[in-house]
């Protein structure tokens, strides 16, 4: 799934307190959220990142994204969340 093959998600770009300053964009299907002060080299690929989440999402369907996604975080942590593993390593190709 390329950024913008599904019509449904808005892609919004929201104030800095929002989210915080290690964390570039969140995806709350049907909306991903951008913080306000990335430039556009991270925003594109920050984009790409959150839309690996988007067809993950599509691919277990949301409730199951989002409890998979909480039980690698607690289990695995952040960074060898497979989910995010999955994410990073598209986010570059």
């Amino acid at each position: 799934m390329k950024p913008g093959d599904d019509k449904n998600v808005r892609e919004v770009t929201c104030k800095r307190w929002f989210l915080r300053k290690s964390t570039g964009a969140i995806v709350l299907y049907p909306w991903i959220f951008y913080r306000g002060d990335l430039t556009m080299a991270q925003r594109y690929i920050i984009r790409k990142h959150e839309w690996v989440h988007v067809e993950q999402i599509h691919r277990l369907g949301w409730v199951r994204f989002y409890l998979t996604y909480l039980w690698y975080s607690m289990r695995y942590g952040y960074r060898n969340n497979p989910l995010e593993v999955e994410a990073y390593k598209r986010q570059y190709l």
